[in-house]
């Protein structure tokens, strides 16, 4: 066998850098659950469980992260051969990826399934995106727990790479039909509504772009960088970003509604009962 260079900058480097992105990201995920809390009496009870089992879930995936940096800058201080061997840490994390991305990305199939009148295609392809991704990573990470090194892991390497293939296709779709559905209610008559439309475009649009490149860097990392842990760097942000950006919305929602008043208009925010109703004043649009 070859030897296997290992700089640290590319791998306890990475996952650092890594870490402490998560760590940030984490923070504002626990802000954004706060502020859903204190926004969201009239949700169903199912969307309320569901959130504080992913905020669960978030918090365990840092925990996670934490301690295989931990495990490999401080317990195995100066022994450079243990990067070649993944922790149970790192392997664990994977798996809460992706439990939490596919609970996250079923909210959005439900959401887009009620939104398209109930159209069972776009919300097929998704929600086969949505089981594809989370099986495929869940089989990696059991594949993982019975290899000793990385290398060996390599063997099940089209595991990682069909769950990120699919992730970005999903993720893409998500975005793509999110503002497709919106602009559709879009009517020119009411200023406010279009452009509370607008605005959730833009953000389904930014949303997407987030989740989808930081997907994207991290298959190309390992397509290209498979013995550093570049590509872990980028996992580490996966589930965080994703969960941030279902969050996001629904904290938008009050916002949202406090801008128009009068006559229901029905726009598509996540929610898991029914469709969100936004109020917009149809006597006052029209002297607009």
């Amino acid at each position: 066998m070859v030897p296997i260079p290992i700089s640290l900058n590319e791998t306890l480097g990475a996952a650092f850098v890594g870490d402490i992105l998560a760590a940030c990201l984490y923070g504002l995920t626990t802000l954004q659950t706060l502020i859903y809390f204190g926004r969201s009496r009239k949700d169903p009870l199912l969307l309320k469980s569901l959130v504080i089992l992913l905020w669960a879930l978030d918090s365990l995936h840092l925990i996670l992260v934490s301690h295989t940096v931990y495990s490999y800058t401080i317990t195995n201080f100066g022994n450079v051969p243990a990067l070649l061997k993944p922790t149970w840490s790192v392997i664990g994390q994977v798996f809460v990826t992706g439990v939490s991305d596919g609970i996250v990305r079923a909210i959005y199939c439900y959401r887009i399934w009620m939104f398209s009148g109930r159209k069972w295609i776009i919300s097929t392809a998704i929600a086969i995106g949505t089981l594809t991704t989370c099986g495929s990573s869940l089989a990696y990470a059991g594949s993982g727990l019975r290899e000793n090194t990385f290398i060996e892991l390599e063997r099940f390497s089209w595991l990682l790479y069909f769950s990120l293939s699919w992730a970005f296709v999903s993720d893409l779709l998500i975005a793509a039909t999110m503002c497709t559905l919106l602009a559709k209610r879009r009517n020119g008559a009411l200023r406010k509504v279009d452009h509370a439309i607008r605005v959730l475009i833009l953000y389904s649009v930014n949303t997407g772009v987030l989740t989808t490149l930081c997907t994207l860097m991290a298959l190309i990392a390992y397509a290209v960088s498979p013995h550093t842990f570049i590509y872990i760097g980028f996992y580490f942000l996966l589930p965080k970003l994703l969960l941030n950006s279902i969050l996001g919305a629904l904290n938008a929602r009050k916002t949202l509604r406090e801008q128009m008043s009068g006559g229901v208009v029905s726009i598509p925010l996540p929610s898991i009962s029914g469709s969100a109703e936004v109020s917009a004043d149809m006597t006052a649009a029209g002297a607009q």
